[in-house]
This record gives C-alpha cells, structure tokens and sequence, in this order.
C-alpha cells in the first residue's frame, strides 16, 4: 500500500518543493491511483496560449466529481497565460479513483474580458510540469504583522 507524507510548511518557508513533494511520470496506458484522502497535482497535456482579452477557469467535470475527485482550488486563467495548466486533485470519495492520460476529468469555461494591461501577473507562466509554486506573506500579512507584532 502506498502511503502520501504530509509536511507542514510556514509562509515564507525557505525550503523548495524538492524536499516536500515526489515527482511520478505516468505513461499513456498506464495510470496514477489517487486513493481517499489523497491530494497530487498534475499537469494538462494542452499547451494553452491566451490572449489578453482572454480568461477562462477551469472546473471539475461531474461525472468525476460523483466519484469523489475534486479537480481544481486555484481555477482562475488570467489573460495572456501561456503553459501548461496544473490541476490540483484530491480525492474525496470512499473508493480509488484511476487517472490515466488523456482522460477528459475536467473542462475550460471561457470569458472575454475588457483589460488595460499587456500580460499576466501569474508566477506560472509558461510551465510544462506540475509545481507547487511559491507562498510568501503578501502585502496585507506583512503590513499586520508590522502594526500588531513591531
């Protein structure tokens, strides 16, 4: 039986991925079982370029999500994204769900938007494979953490 770790990182945690998460390549005609309670992140085979008056999310496909496969919790495609889109999965149902490449679990809504500006703002642009991306205080943690803690 295969066993996930779970580790506890603070906000602003120096360490990299490396040391936190396991990378696994799954072949077409092979698959990935996501057992109860498990989360993994994947990637999308489709390489996506959209334009600046361009958005879209991504959701779960229902047929899916009755199995208990949660698909996304960052499901928001800014305008201008380029890459691959990482698809964070989570299994919540009782039973095994078995992914294998190339399987349609989910589906791109999308939206024209009026927009000034000229890119995205995302730290994933352009990415091939999956990552767990960077967390950090932002802007309103540091500034209440000057006022209450200084």
């Amino acid at each position: 039986m295969r066993q996930t770790r779970v580790t506890e990182i603070q906000v602003g945690d120096p360490r990299n991925e490396e040391s936190i998460s396991k990378e696994h390549y799954v072949r077409f005609n092979d698959y990935f079982a996501l057992h109860p309670g498990e989360f993994v992140i994947g990637i999308t085979l489709e390489w996506l370029k959209f334009p600046y008056n361009l958005s879209g999310y991504v959701t779960g496909k229902s047929s899916w999500g009755r199995r208990g496969l949660i698909i996304e919790t960052a499901a928001g495609i800014h305008p201008g994204f380029t890459g691959c889109l990482t698809l964070e999965l989570a299994n919540v149902g009782a039973a095994p769900i078995k992914l294998s490449p190339g399987m349609h679990i989910c589906q791109i809504f999308l939206h024209n938007v009026a927009n000034e500006e000229r890119g995205s703002i995302t730290q994933f642009i352009g990415y091939r494979k999956p990552g767990l991306g960077r967390v950090a205080k932002d802007g309103v943690l540091q500034a209440l953490s000057r006022t209450y803690f200084d």
